[in-house]
């Protein structure tokens, strides 16, 4: 298995961690029974505890850190996501559409299906013959 060594980014160490205190046996048993450690384990745990305290530290300032860079690239990503909206609308082929051409579409929306009224057609009714004709342009 290939050597982990350290994030290259953050700098986290990935190399794998002592194995949990729990998993220790005469741990086990001192946690089960009210039994005083032996000198060695007790020193053991002595300077183990500076260390995961230190590294319990390490990792909170470093979660922190990321929880605020994730933030930092949530908003970013918002203003993306506008900026990319708005350059949508304004290059839709629509714009593209002369002004003139606009005028015969909302003429002829309006007009009623024989062409021989000049009365126009009910809103509803020329909203979606407008609808349907941007359908058909784009």
């Amino acid at each position: 298995m290939p050597e982990r060594g350290s994030c290259p980014s953050c700098g986290m160490d990935l190399a794998d961690p002592d194995p949990e205190l729990s998993s220790i046996s005469e741990i086990k048993n001192l946690l089960q029974s009210n039994d005083e450690p032996l000198p060695t384990i007790k020193a053991d745990l002595l300077s183990r505890q500076s260390v995961v305290e230190s590294s319990l530290a390490d990792i909170v300032e470093r979660v922190k850190g990321l929880k605020s860079a994730i933030e930092r690239l949530k908003k970013h990503q918002k203003a993306l996501q506008s900026d990319s909206e708005s350059c949508k609308i304004i290059l839709h082929v629509a714009r593209k559409v002369p002004d003139d051409v606009w005028v015969i579409i909302f003429e002829m929306a309006t007009i009623t299906q024989c062409g021989s009224s000049s009365q126009p057609l009910p809103a509803p009714v020329a909203n979606s013959r407008i609808t349907q004709a941007l359908w058909n342009l784009s």
